[in-house]
């Protein structure tokens, strides 16, 4: 710090000698950032800038100079020229993603953070550095590659491993992730901390539904060592799924205090549901889009608990409000559709339509789409056609197999009818329309 505090003086006599020697004017400001003085530094490269403003090493200090004061916006601007003008510079592509992603202006960040891994392929910091922004970005995919090649560079590294474990786990590549974590375990260099690893590996073996391993390991877990990407429901959700609602409850209560999220309030919904308590249930999530309207997930999971109790015009405008939130949302609009039917209102059949033009390849839509057209648009011939895509791609779903029997009905085909009904009622008899499919099937057989 010293050498750079004389630079400092130097370059301060020198301005004082002669106020238009702009070099003095960007050393000095590079010497402030060394010394963490970054508000002198912009302010010295900002004064060389107005004289000289195509000086592009000045715009890339003052661009990190501002993202160092948490100024991301104003930042990258001066990031996006400098970039332009040296394209090869690898610290200054992954400090431009970076004020993106810091901005808000989170689809630049993530186009500018993919691009800067291919340019830094040779650079193991560089690609760990990216592959944290990418994970906190919620873009696992495109995060797992760098840290792959990362832990190529480092293979000896805890942290490596378990970075790239957490990319897996946030995939849903469960199994990848554990042997990820386990190799931070044995590795030489780099431990990471032991009461994170066994947080991760409780959350690997959860969502794996290897929950005898779960159960062996939760004791064990420090609450104080929670990693932030592991959310704060995953004991409820252990415990709700092992058949303990209770402790579930108990569990997503605690999780609350300090660490309220859409998931931990639908877990306490659904340990609420559990215990028969459905009307606290929905209390619970309606208490929460109180401050979080703009929660999608839990509204959405609100719309489903309120049709469960019939409450078919409060569902609708669950997804309603989702929908007028601007995002072009095909299975939202299919459920409303789906409501919408149920209360005989015929905007379903448009609403049907736009999602099916959306989201042609999707079973729950291609289902939604045909039952409307069979019970709203009475099109006997689209309801076949896309009730049959839904019941191909999701041949174990008993309901989608009752709509096709009911559009085949009304088509006279009654053998076809008869077969899918028995099929459906062998693989369950607890769905949507599972009575009135049992007194077809009996119907049909005399």
């Amino acid at each position: 710090l010293h050498e750079f505090s004389a630079a400092v003086e130097s370059y301060s006599q020198a301005i004082e000698r002669n106020s238009q020697y702009y070099t003095a004017h960007r050393n000095r400001g590079l010497a402030y950032m060394k010394l963490g003085d970054n508000r002198r530094a912009e302010r010295d490269l900002k004064t060389l800038l107005a004289q000289k403003p195509d000086d592009t090493l000045a715009k890339a200090a003052l661009a990190k100079s501002l993202l160092n004061q948490g100024k991301a916006k104003e930042a990258v601007d001066y990031f996006r020229e400098a970039v332009r003008s040296i394209p090869s510079s690898t610290v200054l592509a992954a400090d431009y993603a970076q004020a993106l992603a810091e901005a808000g202006v989170t689809t630049r960040a993530i186009e500018q953070a993919r691009a800067t891994t291919r340019l830094a392929a040779d650079e193991p910091e560089l690609l760990k550095r990216m592959g944290l922004l990418l994970l906190s970005l919620d873009q696992a995919r495109a995060a797992e590659r760098p840290l792959s090649r990362y832990t190529a560079f480092k293979p000896s590294s805890g942290e490596a491993h378990m970075l790239h474990g957490r990319a897996l786990l946030q995939m849903g590549l469960f199994t990848g992730s554990t042997i990820s974590f386990r190799r931070a375990v044995t590795a030489t260099e780099n431990l990471p901390d032991q009461a994170i690893l066994n947080w991760y590996f409780f959350a690997a073996e959860t969502l794996a539904q290897k929950y005898q391993k779960a159960a062996a390991r939760i004791d064990s877990l420090d609450m104080d060592s929670r990693p932030a990407d592991v959310d704060p429901s995953i004991v409820g959700d252990f415990l709700l799924a092992s058949g303990e609602p209770v402790k579930a409850e108990e569990a997503y209560r605690r999780a609350i205090v300090g660490n309220i999220s859409g998931h931990v309030i639908v877990g306490l919904a659904n340990a609420l549901a559990a215990q028969s308590r459905g009307e606290e249930a929905i209390k619970e999530m309606m208490a929460y889009l109180v401050n979080q309207s703009d929660d999608r997930f839990v509204r959405e999971q609100l719309g489903l608990r309120l049709e469960a109790e019939d409450r078919f015009e409060e569902a609708a405008k669950q997804y309603v409000s989702i929908l007028r939130l601007g995002i072009a949302d095909a299975k939202i609009a299919a459920r409303l559709a789906r409501v919408y039917q149920k209360l005989g209102d015929t905007t379903s059949l448009r609403l049907a339509e736009r999602a099916y033009l959306m989201l042609p390849e999707d079973p729950f839509v291609q289902d939604v789409h045909g039952w409307v057209m069979l019970q709203v648009g009475r099109n006997k011939s689209k309801a076949v056609t896309s009730l049959s895509k839904a019941v191909r791609r999701a041949p174990a779903n008993p309901e989608y197999k009752y709509h096709l029997a009911m559009a085949y009905l009304s088509q006279g085909k009654k053998s076809k009818a008869r077969r899918l009904l028995t099929q459906a009622l062998n693989l369950s008899k607890d769905f949507d329309g599972a009575d009135e499919a049992t007194r077809q099937l009996k119907l049909l057989q005399y």
